[in-house]
């Protein structure tokens, strides 16, 4: 009875991630703004409005942040390495200034397999993606209905 209750817990979980993903999909030229930001230091990591996402995270240059559906099966490790990482590098900033509406306690630091760090938020590491080519980029929001753009309202994603 508990594996029947899982597995429809994970299919519900799986539509309401493909659910999200096909709000988003035409967003390569989408206008954001930045919110008023921690004037007193450079922010390291911002809320920057997106018409069709919301609040979104990123980084000082407005660069967004991204987060892996597939991280959810490990605990504080993240599971795109090697050519995953070319694609998709880890976003890394030892202690950032952090814009309205960030928490301190909402960010952490991970080793990664290459011995390298990765910042995290709420528990997920934080990536960019190769394919956005300005600031305000979200091309990689949705992609394989894996690859999310992070948010400061934590979704529950399930990895397949």
């Amino acid at each position: 009875m508990k594996i029947n209750f899982l597995k429809s817990s994970i299919i519900l979980g799986l539509a309401f991630v493909i659910g999200l993903a096909s709000c988003s999909k035409d967003n390569k030229n989408s206008s954001y703004s930045p919110q008023s930001q921690n004037s007193t230091a450079a922010v390291g990591v911002q809320l920057i409005n997106n018409v069709k996402l919301g609040d979104i995270l990123t980084d000082k240059t407005g660069r967004t942040l991204y987060s892996f559906a597939a991280d959810s099966t490990t605990a504080a490790q993240s599971s795109c390495n090697g050519d995953c990482a070319v694609k998709w590098p880890p976003f890394y900033d030892a202690n950032p200034a952090l814009g309205t509406g960030l928490n301190n306690a909402d960010f952490g630091v991970i080793t990664r397999n290459d011995n390298t760090k990765q910042t995290t938020y709420k528990g997920w590491p934080l990536y960019y993606y190769s394919g956005d080519t300005k600031k305000g980029d979200t091309n990689g929001d949705g992609i394989l209905k894996a690859w999310f753009v992070s948010t400061p309202v934590y979704k529950v994603m399930f990895a397949m």
